[in-house]
């Protein structure tokens, strides 16, 4: 029996796409398209920089490294973009195992067996290569402690002394480097900051650097300022007589040597009356030493009076001796 026209035409119907249809095919074509390209991308060769972390173990006990040493080595890679894309950089660590130096210069070299990488990435070029360690032991010593000072005292002003405490300090660090100190400084006292009498302060210590510890970071200081003093000459001053009436003195006027500030010396002036003899207890009947008194502003001090001593004399008896030197005159000459 032969198929009917009808049945013919709907076979053709079925074997023929809709469009419907065309958005799945455009799919699938878009999908083993990228397929085909992240498959060839990822097969192919490619290179990347990894930035490792360098680490130092195993130090001995009493040694230090002296010089700078990178905290990180770049490391040019080689292998499928699936592979590179793959590592973790930040997690990549290299160790140097330190545990066998010595004081001295001690060189490492680095290649592809120092970095954990999958097997098929190749290591093309390690910065730097070779790491260079300058090893030195560590030592202790005690230096004097240096006070340091800035800027320029008041005028008239002087140190008479200072002191520092502790006055040495203890200090560790690389032999090499310990062995070129003389002393520690401390930071700089402004001698403008000095009062007349004690200072005392507190300073810090400056470090030496060159992984140079030390044992305190601060000191006390005690700084001793006093004022410079000079001398200064009085002449032909007149001598008052206190506490006291019918007294003469002779001599009437004395030289007075003082000291006192230097800035404010020329400046000082003696009052009248500033130099003087006291009366008060005196008893009349005669004449009487007395040693002259002064006055001075305070920060001054006498020296010496000359004469050290002067006299007192009532004055009725001084009267009775100038007038008998009137009535009797000096003796006649002879013929």
């Amino acid at each position: 029996m032969k198929p009917t026209g009808s049945t013919g035409g709907g076979r053709l119907a079925r074997l023929q796409p809709s469009w419907g249809d065309a958005g799945t095919w455009i799919l699938a074509f878009l999908l083993a398209t990228s397929l085909w390209f992240f498959v060839n991308a990822g097969a192919r060769t490619s290179e990347r920089t990894l930035r490792v972390r360098l680490d130092l173990i195993q130090l001995p006990a009493g040694m230090v490294i002296t010089n700078s040493v990178p905290d990180y080595v770049e490391v040019r890679v080689s292998g499928t973009g699936l592979l590179l894309s793959s590592i973790d950089a930040q997690s990549l660590v290299t160790s140097l195992d330190l545990s066998g130096v010595r004081p001295g210069v001690a060189s490492y070299t680095l290649n592809a067996k120092d970095f954990a990488l999958p097997r098929s990435v190749d290591v093309n070029r390690v910065i730097p290569s070779r790491v260079t360690l300058n090893v030195d032991r560590v030592v202790r010593r005690t230096l004097p402690v240096l006070l340091d000072y800035r800027g320029d005292l008041e005028p008239g002003l002087k140190i008479l002394e200072s002191q520092v405490l502790p006055d040495e300090i203890a200090v560790t660090g690389p032999r090499a480097r310990v062995a070129g100190l003389a002393q520690v400084d401390t930071q700089a006292v402004d001698r403008a900051t000095l009062q007349p009498g004690v200072n005392e302060v507190t300073l810090d210590l400056l470090s030496p650097g060159g992984l140079v510890q030390l044992r305190q970071p601060t000191v006390a200081a005690q700084i001793v300022v006093e004022r410079e003093l000079a001398e200064r000459r009085f002449e032909d001053v007149v001598l008052e007589i206190h506490s006291g009436e019918g007294w003469t003195v002779r001599p009437e006027r004395v030289e007075v040597l003082v000291r006192g500030p230097q800035v404010e010396l020329p400046s000082l002036e003696l009052a009248p009356g500033a130099v003087y003899v006291d009366a008060a207890s005196l008893v009349r009947g005669g004449p009487v030493d007395v040693r002259p008194l002064v006055t001075l502003p305070p920060g001054y001090e006498v020296l010496r009076v000359d004469p050290p001593a002067v006299t007192l004399e009532p004055e009725a008896e001084s009267a009775d001796k100038d007038q008998v030197g009137v009535l009797v005159g000096p003796p006649e000459e002879s013929p």
